[in-house]
């Protein structure tokens, strides 16, 4: 019991599929994708304005099942937790002033969010084009973020 302990350092676990059934099964996907993500991502490949996020959303809710089948994807990739809803994350080393940076937050929004960073790995490889960190590796040398200690699926977008 009791509410998951926030964590300094995350990272999604490594997206190994599990055995349970694909969780798209009757989707009429486009341009061979095998899941949301791809069907998504095939039809927008850049995202950059109000009118093409309108027609993403409409397209997952009224073509490819909604909210459920990205969090069932989700959970297939073992990303959230079925049965508790609740992100799965591994603690990291952190470097050292992460809790003087959580500091700054006040004790009014310290209670409430976590400033977080990522595992010192995934930033020595922020700038690589090898395939194998390509979409992993952290947006920059020295990228934080900034979520809330609630780790429940409904509170992270996708």
């Amino acid at each position: 019991g009791g509410p998951p302990q926030p964590l300094l350092t995350m990272a999604l676990p490594s997206l190994q599929r599990s055995s349970k059934k694909r969780p798209t099964a009757g989707v009429a996907f486009t341009r061979g994708a095998t899941s949301v993500k791809e069907e998504i991502m095939g039809r927008f490949p850049q995202l950059k304005d109000a009118a093409a996020y309108r027609e993403a959303r409409r397209m997952l809710t009224e073509e490819l099942g909604g909210v459920a089948s990205i969090k069932n994807e989700l959970e297939h990739a073992q990303v959230v937790q079925e049965e508790s809803n609740m992100l799965t994350a591994k603690s990291c080393p952190h470097p050292a002033g992460m809790n003087i940076e959580q500091m700054h937050l006040g004790p009014e929004y310290r209670c409430k969010f976590k400033i977080c960073c990522n595992c010192p790995e995934n930033d020595a490889h922020w700038d690589s084009d090898d395939p194998a960190w390509v979409g992993k590796a952290s947006m920059s040398s020295r990228h934080k973020f900034l979520t809330t200690k609630n780790l429940h699926f409904q509170w992270f977008n996708a």
